[in-house]
């Protein structure tokens, strides 16, 4: 199974409402979850506002239907996605903080930024 292509998940309705076997599901995780937050982080940029406003936004922009869950996601998770925007780590760093991402011993590290020249995990635990 292969996690969907930008074009596949765009518009966001096509995709909350398809049927995701647990499989793809627990394979794409991670990537939805880094795409959502460099989403955020750049409404925030754009618009000038705080990263609770761009969650906010974010949340505005999808199918009524699903805005509920949207807004009790980002009161649930936004107070830590803010924090750590607000210290410059990056969405891959965000994502692995909610433990979105299962990591096996001895597999690389799952990632979709380039990683840091610096280990951003243990930037991330001494700044903690």
């Amino acid at each position: 199974m292969k996690c969907p292509t930008m074009l596949e998940i765009l518009p966001w309705h096509r995709v909350l409402h398809q049927t995701l076997q647990v499989t793809v599901f627990t394979l794409c995780l991670f990537e939805g979850c880094v795409l959502v937050v460099s989403v955020i982080e750049q409404l925030a940029q754009w618009h000038n506002s705080t990263v609770k406003a761009a969650m906010e936004r974010l949340c505005s922009y999808i199918p009524e239907k699903l805005q509920g869950f949207c807004y009790i996601l980002a009161e649930l998770y936004g107070p830590h996605i803010a924090e750590l925007i607000d210290r410059e780590m990056n969405a891959d760093v965000i994502c692995h903080s909610l433990k979105l991402c299962k990591q096996d011993p001895g597999q690389p590290l799952c990632h979709l930024y380039s990683p840091p020249k610096v280990s951003w995990f243990s930037t991330f635990f001494q700044s903690y």
